[in-house]
C-alpha cells in the first residue's frame, strides 16, 4: 500500500509574477508550491492555506487586509534587512516568524560607503559642477606633450642642465658652459605643451 505524498508547502511571494520573479526563486519551485501575488486580491486568495509569505516586493496594507484569511500561516520571510515598515499589531501579537535577510546588502552596503569616502576625498562633485559649466581651475588642467613620434606622450618636464668644472668643456653643441648653448639632450623638433579641456 503506497503512502500519500504530503502536499508541498504553499509559499505566496507578494509583489512578484512568474514572468519576473525573484531571482534565484526558482532552486525551490521543485519543493513548494509557489503562488505569486502581485496584488491584494490575489494575496487573499493565495494566503488562505499558505504557510509562507515571502514579501519580494508588495504593500504592507495588502499584507493586512490579508492577514484574518491566514489559517495555516506560520512563517514571513522578508527579502529586506529591515523589517520596521512591515510590523502590524496583528503579525506581532501572533506565533508567525518573521525573519529578515540580514547581511544579504553587506557587500553593496561597503561599496557604497567607500565610494562615497572617496568622492569626499578627491572632491569629486565641486569638481562635476565645475565640468558641466566647462570650468577647470589651472591645477586641473592636464598638461600634456608630444614627442617626434604623435602616439607617445609624457608629462613636461624641465630640459637637464648640466654643470662643468673644466673650463675647456663643451655643451652639446660646441658652445661653452653659459653661453646659450642648448643643454637639452632632446633632439627633433620642440615639444607643444597640451591642454585637455572639460566636456
Amino acid at each position: 500500500m503506497r503512502t500519500a505524498e504530503r502536499a508541498r508547502p504553499a509559499v505566496v511571494v507578494m509583489g512578484a509574477t512568474a514572468d519576473e520573479p525573484p531571482p534565484g526563486i526558482e532552486a525551490i519551485a521543485s519543493d513548494v508550491e509557489l503562488r505569486y501575488a502581485p496584488d491584494r486580491a490575489s494575496l487573499e486568495r493565495g494566503i488562505v492555506d499558505a504557510e509562507v509569505v515571502y514579501t519580494w516586493w508588495g504593500e504592507r496594507e495588502d499584507l493586512v487586509a490579508a492577514w484574518p484569511l491566514a489559517r495555516n500561516l506560520r512563517w514571513v520571510a522578508a527579502s529586506n534587512v529591515g523589517v520596521n515598515a512591515l510590523l502590524f499589531p496583528a503579525l506581532v501579537e501572533s506565533d508567525v516568524v518573521l525573519t529578515n535577510a540580514r547581511g544579504a546588502a553587506d557587500q553593496p552596503i561597503t561599496e557604497t560607503v567607500v565610494g562615497f569616502v572617496v568622492a569626499l576625498a578627491k572632491g569629486f562633485r565641486p569638481m562635476f559642477d565645475r565640468q558641466r559649466a566647462r570650468e577647470l581651475k589651472n591645477e586641473e588642467q592636464l598638461q600634456l606633450e608630444f614627442t617626434t613620434s604623435p602616439s607617445f606622450y609624457t608629462k613636461k618636464s624641465e630640459p637637464a642642465k648640466t654643470q662643468s668644472t673644466d673650463p675647456g668643456s663643451t655643451t652639446q653643441d660646441g658652445a661653452p658652459p653659459g653661453d646659450g648653448g642648448d643643454k637639452s639632450t632632446k633632439s627633433g623638433p620642440p615639444l607643444r605643451a597640451v591642454s585637455f579641456p572639460a566636456r
